[in-house]
């Protein structure tokens, strides 16, 4: 029978927190209602240094966990079938072969790589609610049960699940048994039978690339309306675009840590007056232009700006951060300051004195300066003279990609972040050691270079092209081998019914 969706609402919304500092942040968190769910919210706050996307993902796992066993809690005789049934909605969707759905839910199936997300986000939240649990059962002698199950008050029923989910999933590996260490017999006897469906085995491609004899023309990509050939560079094209795809192309700067760049950032090399000095700080930890200023964050509250990876700023205005690996001190006039920073390094060199010269142009006659009434220290700033935004820059990178005529496949790709796989390309191409190309990079592993020794199909084909020459000498003149291939083939099928045109002939007859 064929039911309505279930009465209360269930959703992903933004919840902005206050510390007892003052500071506010703002991260997803699961509603029912007019009401947070508190224990995903206080783990989604306590883990809001992660990623924007990471905090979303794991919001909206929950959510639909909360959302399950909301619509579906007289339906099952214990929270271990429920979870189970939970996991095979996510495979098998929620709706019967007759179009009806009597949890109320109407849920797709999901593919694999999606729903193995889900349990991961799930289980990792129920992983650190126990261990806290935990925690606070041998400080105060109580059981894990009476803490995380919470007998003493009446919890709501999201919150229940949520503590039902977190205990059993630790208790009875409910969600992800396959990635926990195998069990003793004893131990098998006692799981619930969820098995994981798995994914065949793969070969990962490479990282794609931004096609190097495609540079130039995507260069010229960034031209200015009205522009003609005969213009000098700084009439003729976008400076700003220019310069923050050779940071990304010749320099592996990420996409977003180009909008963290201050004009105070860059300067030119004590070591070579013909190449930039570049320094990447980190966008609330680094190093502050004025001195009056411990780090970027308090250097920015000053004139009424947050970093731009604080997630509470608008879209416009917000650049991600990968963390990178930096270097943390640095030694002014004798004194030792703790701040964060990396400095660049182009490849080929003669592309970082390429990029001062453009660089020049830029601040000489294209830059906009910050309005009065909102100054702000960002390198690259729009027509209006805000912070330039990030968005704006991938639009017109894809925009250009596509004019000129490139498409992605599975050695090159068009976008944005390709440029920086470009980069680590030739490093490796020029056999520069792992270990430099690590901090070049700013990896925080060496082991992450691994895919950019991956080959993409094009790469193994030429390769075996090359080493097929040297080897066709041997081949060719084996006259013995290519009769008795031939004899075979004639023994086979004397009267060639089973090939040619013979075989379409008989077919016909029949």
């Amino acid at each position: 029978m064929q039911q309505s969706k279930p009465d209360l609402l269930i959703t992903v919304r933004s919840i902005t927190t206050r510390s007892p500092q003052g500071r506010e942040d703002t991260i997803p968190a699961v509603w029912i209602e007019n009401s947070p769910v508190l224990g995903a919210t206080a783990y989604l706050f306590a883990n809001r240094s992660k990623s924007l996307t990471w905090l979303k993902k794991a919001a909206r796992s929950l959510k639909q966990l909360v959302e399950f066993s909301v619509a579906n809690q007289s339906k099952f005789v214990s929270p271990q079938t429920l979870f189970k049934a939970f996991v095979d909605a996510l495979y098998d969707g929620t709706i019967d072969s007759n179009g009806d759905d009597e949890s109320g839910l109407y849920w797709m199936p999901l593919s694999i790589q999606v729903v193995e997300e889900i349990i991961s986000h799930i289980s990792q939240y129920s992983n650190s609610r126990y261990s806290q649990a935990q925690e606070k059962a041998e400080n105060s002698g109580r059981r894990i049960e009476d803490i995380l199950l919470n007998p003493y008050r009446e919890a709501t029923l999201a919150e229940k699940y949520l503590a039902y989910a977190a205990y059993h999933h630790k208790k009875n590996r409910a969600f992800l048994s396959h990635t926990m260490k195998a069990p003793s017999p004893a131990q098998v006897a006692s799981v619930p039978n969820i098995q994981p469906r798995h994914t065949p085995p793969t070969t990962k491609l490479g990282a794609r690339y931004f096609p190097e004899d495609a540079i130039g023309k995507l260069m010229e990509g960034f031209r200015l309306h009205g522009a003609v050939d005969s213009d000098p560079i700084y009439k003729r094209l976008n400076l700003r675009d220019v310069l923050i795809t050779m940071l990304m192309h010749y320099a592996g700067l990420r996409i977003s840590e180009a909008f963290h760049l201050f004009t105070a950032d860059v300067s030119v090399s004590n070591h070579n007056l013909i190449l930039p000095k570049i320094w990447l700080c980190h966008p609330s930890m680094g190093w502050s232009p004025d001195n009056k200023f411990r780090d970027r964050e308090k250097f920015l509250a000053n004139i009424g700006l947050l970093p731009r990876n604080d997630k509470s700023n608008p879209n416009w205005y917000y650049a991600g951060w990968k963390n990178p690996t930096q270097k943390k001190v640095i030694n002014t006039n004798g004194k030792q300051i703790d701040q964060w920073y990396s400095e660049l390094v182009f490849f080929p060199e003669s592309y970082g004195q390429k990029w001062l010269e453009i660089y020049r142009f830029y601040m000489e006659y294209q830059r906009v300066p910050p309005p009065h009434n909102t100054l702000h220290p960002f390198l690259f700033t729009s027509k209006d003279g805000r912070p330039a935004s990030i968005q704006n820059y991938r639009e017109r990178h894809k925009k250009i990609t596509a004019s000129i005529g490139l498409i992605d496949n599975d050695e090159y790709s068009t976008l944005a972040h390709s440029h920086r796989h470009s980069m680590a390309m030739r490093l490796i191409e020029a056999r520069v050691d792992p270990l430099l190309i690590q901090f070049i990079l700013r990896h925080q592993s060496v082991e992450s270079q691994l895919q950019y020794h991956s080959k993409s199909t094009a790469d193994i084909q030429r390769e075996l092209n090359v080493k097929s020459k040297q080897y066709e000498h041997v081949h060719s003149n084996n006259s013995l081998l290519d009769a008795r291939l031939h004899g075979g083939h004639v023994d086979v099928d004397p009267q060639a019914l089973f090939s040619g045109l013979q075989r379409f002939k008989r077919g016909n007859q029949l």
